[in-house]
């Protein structure tokens, strides 16, 4: 009789589900380096999005998160891609050159994919060319390089897209399984270290990129880091930028350029027709006064609220 118990609780624990991995930052830099979530998994089948947090920082159809490095300069330092979580490596692909069209199928860039056990997987995409520092059937831990940050496959900007799923099944890390279709913000199934939580606080409007210029900018100069460093004299025109994720229809996108006196000298003013995840606007005009100039950009939402932030810079 004792045996037959000890072997009825034996087949009882071979049939309890392992618990799904606590998923660590999957990225070596991190919000303090302006590297954070900017794209989430969209929760909505129809064409419209919805993300985790209820707002429309998401892609239509999209399947992952997508942890973006601030510029192509930030990229060029050299990034790595860190496992999330422990586990086993299942397929790599290092074969796509970055920056360039992709083969069909590719979408994915090069990439890693990592088994957790129990059906749980953990996906890395858009990785550099020649970076991959990882195998087939190799263990990994928490935090072991992958690779580097890249731009393969679809991408348009440096960041590592970010995909997990259960037994094939896209699960939002931010919900965990069988979320609550009311639920916004991180619910309490998260798959997430919880000492993550302050640094993946949701933010509806993301502040990509914010900075000045000499002269009329372009979003891929932005990004590129062509105006990290600009050095405005009173003869050349000084322009305020910004790139924007998460806004919606009806929003109000509003950039000033404040003098030394405090007095608003150039401004442009924005109603969105539609959502956008990503939208980049500038102002600005020719022979500032010396001296130091703010800028302010600022998101006014339909339904109310209010987001902002500024910079300064000195004019010669």
């Amino acid at each position: 009789m004792k045996h037959g118990l000890i072997l009825v609780l034996l087949l009882l624990a071979g049939t309890v589900r392992a618990e799904p991995p606590v998923l660590g930052w999957p990225v070596d830099c991190g919000v303090e380096q302006g590297c954070r979530p900017v794209n989430y998994v969209d929760h909505d089948p129809s064409p419209e999005r919805r993300d985790f947090g209820c707002g429309r920082l998401a892609m239509d159809d999209h399947k992952g998160v997508d942890f973006a490095l601030p510029g192509i300069r930030a990229m060029a330092e050299g990034h790595w891609v860190l496992a999330a979580a422990p586990g086993t490596v299942r397929g790599v692909r290092d074969e796509v050159v970055d920056a360039q069209p992709f083969p069909k199928g590719k979408e994915c860039g090069n990439g890693v994919l990592i088994d957790h056990g129990d059906g749980w997987t953990t996906q890395y995409c858009h990785l550099a060319l020649a970076s991959l520092q990882v195998r087939p059937g190799q263990r990994v831990k928490e935090g072991e390089v992958l690779g580097l940050v890249g731009l393969s496959g679809q991408t348009e900007y440096p960041h590592v897209h970010f995909q997990v799923a259960h037994k094939g099944t896209v699960v939002d890390p931010f919900l965990g399984e069988a979320p609550s279709p009311s639920t916004c913000g991180i619910g309490p199934k998260s798959l997430w270290n919880p000492a993550l939580v302050k640094a993946l606080a949701y933010q509806p409007i993301q502040f990509y990129r914010v900075g000045f210029a000499t002269e009329s900018p372009t979003k891929a100069k932005t990004r590129a880091g062509d105006y990290d460093t600009v050095a405005p004299v009173s003869t050349a025109p000084l322009v305020l930028w910004a790139e924007v994720f998460g806004l919606k229809t009806g929003d109000r996108l509003n950039l000033r350029l404040l003098g030394p006196d405090g007095q608003e000298w150039a401004s442009s003013d924005t109603v969105m027709e539609k959502s956008n995840l990503t939208f980049f606007a500038f102002a600005g005009r020719k022979s500032p006064r010396p001296g130091r100039h703010h800028g302010l950009v600022r998101v006014v939402r339909a339904e109310g609220g209010e987001f902002e932030t500024t910079r300064e810079i000195e004019v010669k």
